[in-house]
């Protein structure tokens, strides 16, 4: 795979990387993305720090010591997004053969 965790915005991406089984730590940066942002944190699916402009160096500190010192729970992140959207991993060797041209 190609990374390990990702930082990003909730709202719909934050869905398509739960399809890819992409652990992700989120900001909110519009209001529509609220649902989505609970929704996933609290599945399990992504650690959502809260607004972005209020999320401070210390909060972006201490998610990445906690996901630096605890792999196992980064992995198991990983599963519980890729569960919340079954029908796009059964596919995911296709959309990587397709990336690469194969």
């Amino acid at each position: 795979d190609w990374a390990d965790l990702c930082i990003g915005t909730s709202g719909f991406a934050a869905w398509e990387r739960c399809s890819l089984g992409l652990p992700t730590f989120t900001v909110l940066i519009a209001e529509n993305q609220l649902d989505d942002a609970v929704e996933l944190h609290n599945a399990g699916a992504t650690w959502h720090l809260g607004v972005a402009d209020v999320v401070t160096t210390d909060d972006w500190c201490h998610a990445l010591t906690w996901a630096v010192k605890n792999p196992d729970l980064v992995s198991k992140m990983s599963l519980k997004a890729e569960a919340l959207v079954p029908g796009w991993s059964a596919s995911r060797e296709t959309i990587l053969d397709l990336i690469h041209g194969a």
